[in-house]
């Protein structure tokens, strides 16, 4: 008996050793898939927002679930939903079936979500060793690593420049193909949101109330704007710069000169990144309600109440808006009107914004509930099959 129970006990270690769970590397056909949210706010710009004709039913396509909760943000990288976790891993599922690819090991939770260009994966993970991180995508294997502390929850890829911030007050630009730096800033306040770029330049928000519009070759200041309240969620920069701040205030101020083109005031705090989509700029706000505002002037569109707390910002797929609330309902609603078309009850709250491809939408909640959602009629199949088959030959 006693030789059985060993025996079993060197099966067991050998599969913990061996992994039952695969560490992930993509078939060199998956580089060839566009990704279709590559950073936490969608594009360079910030945006928050996906052409689509997506009408905004929430019919569950596939759904899984993670033994550990989100750290970071989603992203959608080379037909791939990528799930940052807690529990010291990235995660990656096939983004139209929810079949299992594989997972990163990192020594850390990976604070900055997960970012990728050219074959190349970047994460930037908390202590023990508050590194940022390169792997090669197809091998499995690490590339490079540098330092980085209380990284930024997203970062974005410029150029073949990584940039990314840390609370620390630092802004970076690394080489994506060595590490190397390319430059670094300072600043006196703290970051608590991430950089986005304009098509010239980076902007980036900091926590003392000042705006900075940054050249992307040297990190240097093109303009500065105080604003006056704490900046703590990324801007818009999408033909004019849209951000808000803390004490409720929106503001719309000039990508060239930074000056204000229009300000108003919404009811109470103001956490997350706006959405901007079709001359709408989308907000939740006062912690429970979300409201349009018109891009041209701020007038308030409409407002829609949900009576529940929102850290999570909201993004719009074609003509809908999608915003989860901390008790876990996640809602679509009328980009054009703030009707509701649609809403969902979910186990564990949604701290992280969802994410779409255009055809489906796709959340974690905070209790390791993965979900896409989308119209069951809709057609698939585009990558799957392909990707099942290149992983199993692996």
């Amino acid at each position: 008996m006693s030789g059985r129970v060993t025996l079993f006990i060197l099966t067991v270690a050998l599969l913990v050793m061996s992994g039952c769970s695969p560490n992930f590397k993509m078939p060199r056909s998956a580089l060839e898939v566009e990704s279709q949210w590559p950073f936490a706010r969608n594009d360079l710009s910030g945006s928050g927002s996906v052409k689509s004709n997506f009408s905004g039913k929430l019919d569950i396509i596939w759904e899984t679930k993670s033994n550990d909760k989100p750290g970071g943000p989603l992203s959608l990288q080379n037909g791939y939903l990528v799930y940052p976790g807690t529990k010291r891993k990235v995660r990656f599922y096939q983004s139209e079936t929810g079949s299992y690819g594989g997972r990163i090991k990192i020594k850390g939770v990976p604070q900055s979500g997960f970012v990728a260009s050219g074959g190349r994966g970047f994460v930037a993970s908390g202590p023990p060793r508050n590194r940022l991180s390169c792997f090669d995508l197809v091998s499995g294997d690490r590339r490079w690593k540098q330092s980085l502390k209380d990284a930024l929850g997203g970062s974005i890829i410029i150029n073949d420049r990584l940039i990314i911030g840390s609370m620390t007050g630092k802004l970076m630009a690394i080489d994506t193909a060595d590490g190397s730096l390319v430059w670094h800033r300072e600043f006196p306040g703290r970051l608590t949101a991430p950089p986005v770029f304009d098509g010239e330049k980076i902007i980036q928000p900091a926590d003392d109330g000042t705006l900075y519009a940054i050249s992307i070759a040297d990190g240097t200041d093109i303009f500065a704007i105080e604003l006056g309240a704490p900046l703590l969620s990324s801007a818009v920069a999408a033909g004019e710069i849209f951000l808000a701040d803390l004490s409720g205030g929106v503001h719309c101020l000039s990508s060239q000169s930074g000056d204000t083109i229009w300000s108003v005031a919404v009811e109470g705090p103001i956490w997350s990144p706006p959405a901007l989509a079709d001359g709408r700029l989308y907000l939740s706000y006062g912690g429970r309600g979300l409201i349009a505002l018109d891009a041209s002037d701020g007038r308030t569109l409409w407002t829609f109440d949900t009576g529940e707390i929102i850290v999570a910002s909201p993004i719009v797929v074609g003509d809908v808006v999608v915003v989860g609330t901390q008790l876990g309902r996640l809602y679509t609603i009328r980009a054009t009107d703030g009707s509701l078309i649609d809403s969902r009850e979910l186990k564990g709250s949604i701290t992280y914004a969802p994410i779409s491809d255009g055809i489906r939408v796709y959340l974690a909640t905070d209790k390791g509930l993965i979900i896409c959602f989308g119209e069951k009629n809709a057609t698939y199949g585009r990558y799957s099959e392909k990707l099942d088959a290149e992983h199993e030959s692996q």
